[in-house]
């Protein structure tokens, strides 16, 4: 059976948000531990959750730069 194209779009949504969501962890180093430990960790402690996406912000932007 065929699926809808909502559902194929709520699909590749997912693919891509939990892809991403795994690269943002692999950034994050200062927490040595295997993804799994990493993304419960991200979920129960929010100050972790905002150290993962800070990390994946670079340092020096060249927004500034003409």
């Amino acid at each position: 059976m065929r699926r809808g194209f909502v559902q194929d779009m709520h699909h590749k949504i997912w693919l891509i948000s939990s892809a991403l969501s795994l690269n943002l962890l692999n950034l994050e180093t200062s927490y040595k531990r295997s993804t799994r430990q990493k993304v419960k960790r991200s979920i129960m402690v929010a100050r972790y959750m905002l150290k993962v996406l800070k990390a994946s912000i670079p340092l020096q932007s060249n927004l500034s730069e003409p």
